[in-house]
Order: C-alpha cells, then structure tokens, then sequence
C-alpha cells in the first residue's frame, strides 16, 4: 500500500488503465473459448459505504 501510495495520479491512473485491459482481454478470451460470462457478486454495503465518505470528501 505504501507504494501504491506514492504513485502520482497520473500512475494510478495507467495503473487502473492496464488492469482493465487486462480485466477485458481475460473476458474475451473466456468468451472465445465458449465458456460462460462471469457474473460478479454485488458489492458489500461497506464497500458502497466507503466510496461514498470517500466521494463527500472530494466534493467539498
């Protein structure tokens, strides 16, 4: 975490981008291969709990 920290925006930000990528890629290929679409499970309501104390922070 510390390192993640240290990053600039900019390098999270490519850092978010390539995971993505990489999210998209992994479902493509398991689509060509004929298996099924992953569903993900829901969120936790601490999860969306957290994102929005996160998100009152930034908007004042």
């Amino acid at each position: 975490m510390t390192r993640l920290r240290s990053l600039s925006m900019r390098e999270r930000g490519q850092l978010m981008e390539l995971a993505c990528e990489a999210a998209a890629a992994l479902r493509q290929s398991r689509l060509a291969a004929g298996l099924p679409d992953v569903k993900p499970d829901p969120w936790p309501q601490s999860t969306w709990d957290f994102l929005k104390e996160h998100a009152a922070r930034f908007r004042t």
